[in-house]
């Protein structure tokens, strides 16, 4: 038990050294929905709270892209697309990686509607 208290205390210090540097530490919601054809918005938020939202963008990825900004804020982006999450990712902004996460998210909503 001792040495338990131990590595858990050794935890909550490494913690809490590690939130007090100006690393980001904040994995945050980042919905893309469809308004109609060739027109896209997308929301950014954190723990329920919205920290940003935009429209008017032609594609998923050209959405993704103007969300993610700079990746510095964030340490990832929990991706969702018509409020199917489609995975967890470190970075959306460049354009290979928001082409990647685009395909994502059309084949998970694809492999859903019967």
């Amino acid at each position: 038990m001792e040495f338990l208290a131990k590595v858990l205390k050794g935890y909550i210090v490494t913690l809490v050294a590690s939130n007090q540097t100006n690393q980001p530490s904040l994995i945050v919601r980042l919905a893309v929905k469809q308004i109609q054809s060739g027109f896209y918005e997308y929301q950014v938020s954190a723990s329920g709270v919205l920290l940003y939202e935009d429209s008017g963008y032609k594609s998923i990825s050209d959405a993704l892209m103007a969300a993610s900004g700079s990746d510095g804020d964030f340490l990832g982006y929990e991706v969702a697309y018509s409020g199917i999450t489609i995975g967890t990712y470190r970075s959306v902004a460049s354009i290979a990686n928001a082409q990647f996460i685009a395909q994502a998210a059309v084949d998970t909503i694809a492999s859903l509607q019967f």
